[in-house]
């Protein structure tokens, strides 16, 4: 008969690995990155704290998946997605112990806080997390974003149901299929080039690190992350290419001046 209330975590531990790279590009940005995903778990963000009764079991595309059902969720993402007969939230359905179940399915909700890996330019808190956290009864949020969020944004109930792998068109802007070629990431807070499918968007072709600044081995990459327009360290100034903090990726055609290269 406990209130709600009184089972909301009050503490918490956050292990992180002593070999950890902390020498490549974008490293404060990571590790930052990385300790709010962790944070997000000691909140809320794992299964212990979803009722059951909030769970749906479904098959999708062929394989069995959990649906997360909290009233907040199911609101937020219906709007979101743009589609009224959402039942939930797909979670992580791959990877085994502590990431089945402990995070979103990175094939619908690609660059959010709590899916599976953080190593993402796009990489952003979404109102559906935040509706995440305001159904366990223990906080309250401020739930505008500024609309960072894209995954999926407005793309009907069959960007949920379909499998990217079909080359659908309802996916084009989330993925890439270009294999090898620069392209914008889905928020266009970046660049990168696709290097092979990802296990944890159920093989969805995710536009990852740039190669041209890897080693040839891409574990140990020179970067964590496809190459921000918010940072100076990686740009093609041939390409009249120009970074800020207010920069976003636009693929054009054209040609810098005198140079007869296209970005």
């Amino acid at each position: 008969n406990n209130n709600i209330k009184d089972l909301r975590p009050i503490g918490g531990i956050i292990n992180i690995d002593k070999n950890i790279n902390v020498n490549k590009k974008n490293s404060d940005l990571f590790l930052t990155q990385l300790f709010m995903h962790e944070l997000g778990h000691i909140l809320a963000f794992a299964p212990e704290n979803f009722k059951e009764e909030n769970l749906i079991y479904k098959l999708i595309n062929g394989r069995n998946r959990t649906l997360l059902s909290s009233p907040k969720v199911v609101e937020t993402a219906r709007r979101h997605f743009n589609c009224p007969t959402l039942e939930g939230v797909e979670l992580e359905n791959d990877g085994g112990d502590f990431q089945e179940l402990y995070h979103w399915e990175s094939r619908i909700m690609n660059g959010d806080l709590m899916v599976s890996l953080v190593d993402r330019i796009d990489f952003t808190l979404s109102e559906i997390t935040l509706a995440l956290f305001e159904d366990t009864g223990w906080y309250e949020t401020k739930k505008y974003t500024g609309g960072l969020f894209r995954s999926g944004k407005g793309r009907g109930c069959s960007f949920l149901e379909t499998s990217c792998t079909s080359f659908s068109s309802v996916f084009s802007n989330d993925f890439m299929y270009n294999s090898g070629k620069l392209n914008c990431s889905p928020f266009r807070l970046g660049y990168g080039k696709y290097i092979k499918e990802n296990n944890y968007a159920d093989n969805c072709p995710i536009v990852t690190k740039n190669v041209e600044i890897f080693d040839d081995d891409l574990l140990y990459s020179k970067n964590y992350f496809p190459t921000s327009c918010a940072s100076s360290t990686y740009h093609h100034y041939a390409y009249g290419e120009k970074y800020s903090p207010e920069s976003i990726c636009v693929l054009t055609k054209a040609s810098a001046s005198g140079t007869g290269n296209s970005g």
